[in-house]
């Protein structure tokens, strides 16, 4: 069976989620001293926008519980990797037959933790990546994917360095070219539950691949004014059982400019400076209107108010070795620069 790590070859590693034990050393640096860093993401910032509070107890504080996942976080994490997977495979010339089998066995891998409910579920998810095939067909006729040193654009990870405290980092499932335009596209594969008729909305104006063109110079070899972002969306109805298992696949397509990027650039770093205001008052308000989303309670309900309970947590060095490393004051003024030529 072919393996995607095989092919890409990429550590995924990063800084660990959850501490399970609290016994610092006396070498041990603590989250908030000198030499401790705060890792941003897509993801931490959504947290941080959504509730301070929770925000606080995930990243800054001793959490012994593991990674907050959900059946939709571990369901399209799956579905993605064996869609992206599938594309690798299929360029590279295999069947069909072959492909799909080897993606299976990637979504099953990557089905971790094995978190289900009765929407999102292993069956489901090796049925909705079999009844992909056709959508995907049709894309590789539209797009191929870029290379990169020898590689395909693939998994790429980046990391932007704020200042000495915070850094952001991000990674990227596929750079994409259209083999009639000739532009370039980052692109990420999405699951959904939503049943709007257009999903436009929910994606024209997302942050995350916006946010992950910042290494498309790079890929292409050249400083690009334009490009795009796509959305593969497999769209989940939880309307019976005959409709469960009819799922729905649209490409959503957007045109960006520099200045989109600019923006992405001065969001973050408005983001950054208001988490650091926060900081020096060491409060972090409570958000209500997340105490229980998309029908979840936050693991925090219980304990939110009982501050005298919070530690620092131990600050564990990231050791990940990013693809790209950039700095978000140079980029900051090298957009400035694109923007005003």
């Amino acid at each position: 069976m072919i393996s995607l790590d095989s092919i890409l070859n990429t550590d995924m590693g990063g800084v660990a989620a959850a501490q399970s034990t609290y016994n610092p050393g006396p070498d041990d640096i603590l989250m908030g001293q000198p030499g401790s860093r705060v890792r941003l993401s897509s993801s931490t910032l959504s947290l941080l926008q959504g509730c301070e509070r929770k925000f606080q107890k995930t990243k800054l504080l001793h959490n012994p519980r593991v990674r907050d996942e959900s059946p939709a976080m571990s369901f399209g994490k799956a579905y993605g990797a064996a869609s992206q997977f599938y594309m690798i495979l299929r360029t590279e010339g295999h069947s069909v037959q072959e492909s799909i089998d080897s993606a299976i066995w990637e979504l099953f891998k990557n089905y971790a933790p094995l978190l289900e409910d009765d929407r999102r579920f292993l069956e489901r998810g090796i049925y909705t990546l079999e009844r992909s095939i056709p959508f995907h067909e049709a894309r590789l006729m539209e797009w191929e994917i870029a290379s990169f040193n020898g590689k395909y654009a693939s998994e790429l990870s980046f990391k932007l360095e704020i200042d000495e405290t915070y850094y952001f980092v991000g990674y990227l499932d596929l750079v994409l070219k259209n083999r009639k335009s000739g532009r370039y596209a980052v692109t990420d594969n999405k699951t959904t539950s939503l049943t709007l008729p257009d999903l436009s909305p929910v994606y024209k104006f997302s942050d995350q691949v916006l946010g992950y063109s910042i290494i498309l110079d790079a890929i292409v070899g050249e400083q690009l004014g334009e490009f795009d972002t796509n959305y593969w969306v497999a769209q989940l109805s939880s309307r019976g059982i005959a409709a469960m298992y009819e799922p729905k696949f649209e490409q959503y397509t957007f045109p960006k400019t520099l200045k989109d990027r600019f923006e992405w650039f001065l969001k973050l770093y408005l983001d950054v400076e208001r988490f650091k205001v926060l900081q020096g008052l060491d409060i972090y308000p409570k958000r209500g209107s997340n105490c229980n989303s998309f029908n979840r309670i936050c693991p925090f309900f219980n304990e939110c108010q009982f501050t005298e309970l919070d530690k620092p947590a131990i600050y564990v060095p990231d050791e990940t070795e990013y693809d790209f490393t950039y700095n978000l004051k140079d980029l900051f003024e090298d957009h400035q620069r694109r923007i005003a030529a």
